[in-house]
């Protein structure tokens, strides 16, 4: 499966959730799913991209702007 494609289809069609989280909630995830073989991680600028590959699902993990 060409993950990449995958991800390109779901914020075409708007099938994925978003989450707005701080910067380390972002990098805990990250490090938490990189090593779960079900699980696509890619890291943003601003954010985090997860794909479950096993349920084809994704997750736009936002970072926000601290004030």
């Amino acid at each position: 499966m060409d993950y990449k494609k995958a991800i390109k289809r779901h914020l075409k069609r708007g099938t994925f959730e978003t989450v707005r989280t701080t910067k380390r909630c972002c990098s805990i995830t990250a490090n938490n799913l990189k090593n779960d073989p079900n699980y696509y991680v890619e890291r943003k600028k601003g954010g985090l991209v997860v794909l479950n590959t096993k349920l084809n699902h994704l997750t736009l993990y936002i970072e926000k702007q601290q004030m």
